[in-house]
């Protein structure tokens, strides 16, 4: 394997990386986005419909008075965390990132699949290189989140690669199975370091 041939890999592995990191970076961020839209969305069919009520004659006229108050607090609340957030505008940024992301990974699978042919690979090289530059501009992992992020792609690579061991049983079993293999193989390592 040459050395270029090496810097290839390398740099697939990485981008493999940021796409995990973006993709899931990008869900979590819809997840909250959907969140603030379905809280708004209850919060006002439930002002709504009571508020046409006419709850004076009742003995409990008052607690919901002071209810739709409190409902409407929270409403105010999630519309505001809705306007300012920002959270669809950021995920779609990391959607176009891991996007891009994936088009550079496909781009290297391209060059190694003909890495002995006579072309120009260190313009190609630079390419990639531009590519992976402007995309930093769309959208970045900060530092807080790059741990977190970067130890779910490396759990998400090890249930890859263990998931063929596990063909016969249910995914969730699988799951299970790996969980309880992982759990053992921390157990034997911490036994192994005392």
């Amino acid at each position: 394997m040459t050395d270029f041939e090496k810097e290839l890999k390398a740099r697939r592995e990485n981008i493999n990386q940021m796409i995990s990191m973006h993709s899931k970076k990008r869900d979590e961020l819809l997840f909250r986005a959907r969140i603030c839209d379905v809280v708004c969305v209850f919060t006002s069919i439930f002002i709504c419909g009571v508020s046409f009520f006419n709850y004076a004659d009742y003995v409990w006229g008052e607690t919901m008075r002071i209810c739709i108050t409190f409902f409407s607090i929270i409403l105010l609340a999630g519309s505001l965390l809705n306007s300012f957030s920002r959270y669809k505008v950021e995920a779609n940024g990391h959607s176009q990132a891991a996007n891009r992301f994936a088009r550079i990974k496909k781009e290297i699978d391209a060059m190694l699949s003909c890495i002995d042919q006579e072309t120009d690979m260190c313009q190609k090289l630079r390419h990639i290189d531009e590519e992976i530059a402007s995309i930093a501009e769309i959208s970045v992992i900060s530092e807080k989140d790059f741990t977190r992020l970067k130890h779910y792609h490396r759990r998400k690579e090890m249930y890859r690669q263990m998931i063929s061991e596990y063909d016969s049983d249910s995914y969730l079993f699988a799951r299970f199975k790996m969980w309880r293999r992982m759990r053992k193989d921390k157990n034997k390592d911490s036994e192994e370091g005392e």
